[in-house]
């Protein structure tokens, strides 16, 4: 039963992280914290989609936000969000080892 829960709940999961999505957690994975302007640049996510991509991964628990300097926000992996962008990181690389 245990097994069925934890299947379910990566489909889940997977069904929830879109492209763009899965492009800021390993960017945030790489980089650290970072505000939504150097997100977008850096994971070549679109100009008007990262902001609300960002909160979708918020309401996730997945990245935590905090502020800047003046009005800038900052987002940044939780624990979870961490553990997440490393097994994606890891299908990652195993799939670009492709022949």
């Amino acid at each position: 039963m245990e097994e069925w829960n934890n299947r379910r709940m990566v489909c889940v999961l997977a069904e929830e992280l879109s492209m763009a999505k899965i492009k800021i957690l390993l960017y945030l994975l790489k980089h650290g914290k970072a505000n939504a302007y150097t997100i977008m640049r850096g994971a070549g996510t679109g100009t008007g989609h990262t902001k609300g991509v960002l909160l979708d991964l918020v309401r996730m628990d997945l990245v935590r936000q905090e502020e800047g300097k003046g009005t800038e926000i900052l987002y940044f992996l939780t624990e979870k969000g961490r553990k997440v962008a490393e097994h994606l990181n890891e299908i990652d690389k195993l799939l670009s080892d492709r022949p």
